[in-house]
């Protein structure tokens, strides 16, 4: 026989052949196939004989991945005829499933890992098909048939941060597409957009901040945020706290120099890692002033002119103005004066009171924190002026005296 050809399959390999040019004068009633595993150098009998003039016949029961050399001899009465050429076949199958899959997800793409299949079917594994699904594999969508490599990792982009993808992978040889691997699921995502609308109220040695998380989350959900202070107008940045671990959006920052001017920022922290900063925010740490010394009142007529010094801490911001309070009753209750002069002057006259009465005065400095502690009391009695009487005098008129005329 001639043209002796073979196709592999699992286990076992279809032969084909053309019938020789001449059947010795009797018709060829079947053929012997033999086979040898090692070049042969020596032969089996797969099939005494096909008992067919069919020039095809399939030899099973092979072992896939060995190689097999394969001859035929055409049959009639007369006997068994000379042998063919040989054809060398590798019986095979499609690979075994690849195994631990994994992914790591990143920004709109998933890279994928696993292990090459225990078993490669006879045949080395020249690539993997790669599919996903985004409804938990009731439908699959092939993103590669066959990368073309024995590369055992992948990585599939142009995905949708924040959705869901499952995925398999199949392994790829010359007898095809192998059964897919368990699925792993992944969810692309990206750090965070920066928070809004960061502002800072100023406390004492303290700042509490407040914002609006990000419109973004990157395709997971926020779960934290990352402060940052600077007390040089942002040339330098100091990490307050790295991960609040929480999704509230606030937090204050404690420990600070009350009349320094420091800036502020925020990020959010993901699964991704930690997003954008937001625009910073400055404030001052702040609280109210310490109280006014030396109160003295100078007494006048129905009022009572206080003057004193001002406070030797302001607590952090300018003094504005001063609170004046007085008392009737010795300092058991205070009626304010004034809540606010709103002039930084440490003089202020207080007038409309009741000559001879006796009255307490106390101060306590304004700024933006508020109303201070009050300075220790002075007390004052306002009087009227005094007014100086002069008696009137009678004046007294020359004495004339007479004498009376002599007799002589």
């Amino acid at each position: 026989p001639t043209s002796l050809s073979g196709t592999a399959g699992n286990a076992e390999v279809s032969l084909s052949w053309t019938a020789p040019t001449s059947n010795g004068g009797a018709s060829i009633s079947g053929y012997k196939v033999e086979s040898s595993t090692n070049g042969g150098s020596t032969w089996s009998t797969s099939i005494a004989d096909t008992g067919s003039s069919s020039t095809s016949a399939v030899v099973d029961g092979l072992s896939n991945g060995t190689a097999v050399a394969f001859r035929v001899s055409a049959i009639n009465v007369a006997g068994t005829g000379s042998a063919s050429d040989t054809e060398a076949t590798t019986p095979r199958t499609r690979p075994g499933q690849p195994t631990g899959l994994s992914a790591t997800e990143s920004s709109t793409q998933v890279e994928l890992s696993w292990s090459a299949p225990s078993s490669d079917g006879g045949s080395a594994v020249t690539g993997y098909k790669v599919e996903r699904s985004t409804n938990s594999g009731l439908t699959w969508t092939t993103v590669v048939a066959d990368t073309g490599s024995t590369s055992t990792s992948s990585t599939v982009s142009g995905l949708t941060n924040g959705t869901s993808y499952a995925f398999r992978i199949s392994a790829v040889n010359a007898a095809g597409t192998g059964t897919g691997s368990s699925t792993v699921t992944a969810t692309p995502r990206t750090t965070s957009d920066a928070p809004t609308g960061l502002a800072g109220t100023p406390g004492d040695q303290q700042v509490t901040l407040a914002w609006t998380a990000p419109s973004g989350s990157g395709g997971t959900v926020v779960t934290g945020y990352r402060v940052e202070r600077s007390a040089d107008g942002g040339s330098t940045w100091t990490t307050v706290v790295a991960d609040t671990g929480s999704t509230t959006t606030a937090y204050t920052v404690t420990g600070l120099t009350n009349g320094s001017a420091y800036s502020f920022r925020t990020a959010a922290v993901n699964d991704a890692g930690t997003g954008s900063m937001s625009s910073t925010a400055s404030a001052t740490p702040r609280t109210t002033p310490g109280p006014p010394t030396g109160v003295a009142p100078v007494d006048g007529d129905t009022q009572s002119a206080l003057s004193w010094t001002a406070p030797g801490s302001d607590g952090g911001v300018a003094v504005t103005g001063y609170r004046i309070e007085q008392s009737t009753d010795g300092g058991t209750t205070w009626t304010t004066v004034v809540a606010d002069t709103e002039s930084t002057s440490t003089a202020y006259t207080v007038t409309g009171l009741t000559n001879g009465s006796t009255y307490d005065f106390r101060v306590s400095a304004v700024n933006a924190a508020g109303t201070g502690a009050a300075s220790s009391s002075a007390g004052a009695s306002p009087v009227a002026p005094t007014t100086t009487t002069t008696a009137p005098t009678t004046s007294v008129g020359p004495t004339t005296t007479t004498s009376a005329p002599t007799t002589s």
